[in-house]
């Protein structure tokens, strides 16, 4: 079966949501201090095992990552854009489109990984060579 064709359900999007609330280092993409890319690898391993039970669709960790990705960009630009245009000016009708509460949970966890690291603060950046 092609990943294209691959709907997750309801259930799996409600999981990922609530598993990468309670865990949002893992939900931001960058481990804790001290934890290793390994263990990392095994939290988004056992996160797909409990994701895959309440399947189809059945994905690895890999794509489960690919999903929260694509998942946070979402919901990030529908934010944006409702922010903007709250603040737009000149004439024509307001657009706003409510936040689902799936992605008021996932904005909820960006706001606890945003506080998790303080405004300024640079994180694994390389410097140029």
């Amino acid at each position: 079966m092609d990943n294209s064709s691959k709907k997750t359900s309801s259930a799996q999007f409600n999981v990922l949501v609530k598993e990468l609330e309670k865990n949002p280092d893992l939900a931001r993409g960058a481990p804790m201090f001290g934890a290793s890319k390994s263990l990392v690898e095994l939290q988004w391993n056992e996160l797909a095992n409990k994701l895959n039970v309440h399947g189809p669709p059945q994905r690895t960790a890999t794509e489960w990552k690919k999903i929260w990705a694509d998942l946070k960009s979402y919901t990030r630009k529908k934010f944006a854009e409702n922010a903007s245009n709250m603040h737009a000016t000149g004439g024509g009708p307001f657009r706003y489109s409510p936040l689902t509460d799936l992605e008021k949970a996932i904005y909820r966890i960006f706001l606890v990984s945003k506080a998790a690291i303080p405004s300024g603060t640079v994180q694994n950046k390389r410097k140029p060579q």
